[in-house]
């Protein structure tokens, strides 16, 4: 269990959650891009959602593929997808290049979400879990309270704000390589799936269902009985003391 809690283990998956805190920076991007391109209102509210949208649409699917790959393959995946959305808009720099970079960035950041929180299980026992995920979260609000600060570093010693970009992509480059060099075991298939992820034969929620069903029906039986006896002694109790319904009602 010592080994399991190293803290050899722990901190390079901590620091994957200042990774996560990086899309946070599309916040910032937003206002520079508009001034850079001169976009609109319209288009420039629509940025953020460049980012976000993939929380939505691929958060399933990442979890199903990270049951097949592995917790620490998919963050490191992860970590690679970020890597990349970050050098595209600094190596050209355009409204589409921007573009595509926030949605790398978005796809990176989901798949980050999906499989480091699970991760941590990996190398933190289980009365220290809370405490870590917690550590975890304020790691990530760090991480976007310094992007502004970040933002106005490039600016100041470079000259332009997009050079917050490679900074940001050393930094995952830098986590993708701590971690690489952590060893960290591989999670274990639970006896209700396959190796491919599929529920085995005799596992199926509906069979469980169907076990447990009667069981569930009498108890939901006894419970309205209960309520019925508890209504009726309420009435019996009204009536005694000369007090009708309608009266109450009134």
């Amino acid at each position: 269990m010592s080994e399991k809690s190293s803290f050899a283990k722990v901190l390079p998956v901590l620091f994957g959650f200042f990774v996560m805190g990086f899309c946070d920076v599309v916040g910032i991007a937003t206002s520079y891009v508009k001034q850079d391109f001169g976009l609109s209102e319209t288009v420039a509210g629509f940025i953020p959602s460049m980012v976000f949208i993939w929380f939505l649409l691929i958060s399933v699917p990442s979890a199903m593929w990270m049951n097949r790959v592995g917790r620490k393959a998919m963050v490191q995946l992860s970590n690679i997808v970020t890597f990349v959305g970050m050098l595209i808009p600094f190596v050209h720099y355009s409204f589409a290049s921007c573009m595509a970079g926030f949605v790398l960035l978005g796809v990176g950041n989901t798949m980050l979400q999906v499989s480091l929180n699970p991760l941590l299980t990996n190398v933190v026992s289980g009365a220290r879990l809370t405490s870590m995920l917690t550590a975890g979260q304020v790691i990530k609000a760090v991480s976007s309270f310094c992007g502004p600060f970040i933002a106005a570093f490039a600016v100041s010693v470079f000259g332009e704000w997009r050079y917050l970009f490679p900074i940001f992509a050393a930094v995952t480059l830098l986590s993708m390589i701590w971690l690489m060099f952590t060893d960290v075991k591989r999670e274990t298939v639970s006896s209700g799936t396959s190796d491919n992820g599929r529920i085995r034969r005799g596992s199926h929620p509906s069979c469980h269902g169907a076990a447990y069903g009667p069981h569930r029906q009498s108890d939901r039986f006894r419970n309205c009985h209960r309520r019925m006896h508890g209504i009726s002694d309420i009435l019996l109790f009204l009536a005694e003391k000369g007090i009708a319904i309608h009266d109450i009602i009134k």
